[in-house]
């Protein structure tokens, strides 16, 4: 009896998880600026605040656009998406550059508004930017 009952657990268990597994399907991305924008990605990085979120993801420049003489350095630009915690997607992109090799030292959310400390620059003359993110504008500091 013992083992017609876990036979059957099992079996049920095996089915309602098959059942809830929706099924896979893979279609190739033809639209040539999607995929020319998502080979540009370098780094992806997320922020949650208490009414807001923020998607950073860190795009790499075309080579030569450091404009650093003799050099295919690239620069860099930050695509933010911003939106708040909703059923629906309401994010907006803003797009803020460029800057020569981007690290995020800080993130953090002040009077409701999310801020990003940025250091850039070239090795021997780093520079540091705050940004400050809200729901409708970025503004550069």
């Amino acid at each position: 009896m013992k083992t017609t009952l876990l036979a059957f657990l099992i079996l049920a268990i095996g089915f309602v998880v098959q059942a809830q597994s929706p099924k896979l399907e893979l279609s190739p991305v033809t639209d040539q600026k999607t995929t020319a924008l998502l080979s540009s990605i370098e780094q992806f990085e997320t922020f949650e605040g208490t009414k807001l979120y923020l998607k950073i993801f860190v795009q790499g420049n075309p080579p030569g656009s450091a404009k650093i003489p003799g050099g295919h350095e690239i620069s860099h630009n930050l695509l933010l998406i911003v939106g708040e915690y909703d059923l629906y997607f309401d994010g907006k992109l803003f797009k803020v550059g460029e800057f020569y090799r981007p690290r995020i030292k800080a993130k953090y959310e002040s009077q409701g508004k999310i801020k990003l400390k940025v250091e850039h620059g070239l090795a021997a003359n780093r520079k540091e930017a705050e940004i400050t993110v809200d729901l409708d504008q970025v503004t550069l500091n």
